[in-house]
């Protein structure tokens, strides 16, 4: 027959078995958090000079944790002590914002407690073309495709903090199909764009629109891969 514990022995195992949990619940409060200290500086592309400009480092996907520093001739510095992914982001007004994202979970950096990043902002300027290579489409349609949402997002940002901005969505499409077509669906798509930048508080009378169908593509040979990267729009700046 075989032998059960009894309740003295069943509360022996469970009072043990509490005490060492409480043990290493107090071991790891006790443990120092790692802390990352990330610094930099913030210079101006052309001039090569420290520039005054907002740094923010935001835990992603959804900006949980904010943290907000300001750059100066000893630049700029920022300390955590959750991991994570991070975006850091430099900004100012009159310049174009850049980004670096930080995996903290990463092997190469989870072990590092200084971490160093530096940013060169380029300052707008009439007739610059805004480097953003993602706002793309479907094929033969005007639906924006969900990789081009943060390049959207980002433009919106950019809109806001730059209130006298004035820009001309300029639409493409691949080189496939009749002319004519090709630059009505253009139309359709850069109107798809100014329609997301408007339903974000964007003043439609900032955003001017130009079609010029699959005439100027960015890669001239068939592949799949080729197609997409014509179908997009450029956003040029025309008003400051």
């Amino acid at each position: 027959m075989q032998d059960y514990p009894n309740k003295q022995t069943l509360s022996g195992i469970f009072r043990r078995t509490y005490l060492a949990a409480f043990f290493l619940f107090f071991l790891a409060g006790s443990l120092p958090a790692q802390n990352f200290n990330i610094a930099g500086k913030v210079r101006c592309y052309n001039s090569k000079e420290n520039i005054a400009a907002k740094v923010t480092l935001e835990k992603q996907p959804d900006a949980s944790l904010t943290f907000v520093s300001r750059s100066g001739t000893d630049g700029y510095s920022v300390t955590i002590s959750r991991p994570g992914i991070y975006l850091l982001k430099a900004s100012l007004n009159g310049y174009l914002p850049q980004f670096h994202e930080i995996n903290l979970d990463h092997d190469s950096l989870k072990d590092k407690g200084n971490l160093s990043y530096d940013f060169f902002l380029v300052p707008f300027s009439l007739d610059q073309i805004l480097p953003f290579r993602n706002i793309l489409f479907e094929p033969s349609s005007s639906t924006i495709a969900p990789m081009a949402l943060p390049e959207l997002s980002m433009l919106n940002e950019i809109l806001k903090e730059n209130s006298s901005l004035i820009i001309r969505l300029e639409g493409h499409t691949d080189n496939q199909g009749k002319s004519r077509s090709s630059t009505s669906l253009a139309k359709r798509r850069i109107k798809s764009v100014r329609k997301f930048l408007t339903s974000k508080g964007i003043n439609s009378d900032r955003i001017m629109l130009k079609a010029f169908g699959g005439g100027n593509p960015l890669f001239k040979n068939g592949t799949p891969e080729s197609h997409q990267a014509n179908r997009r729009v450029e956003i040029r700046i025309i008003g400051m």
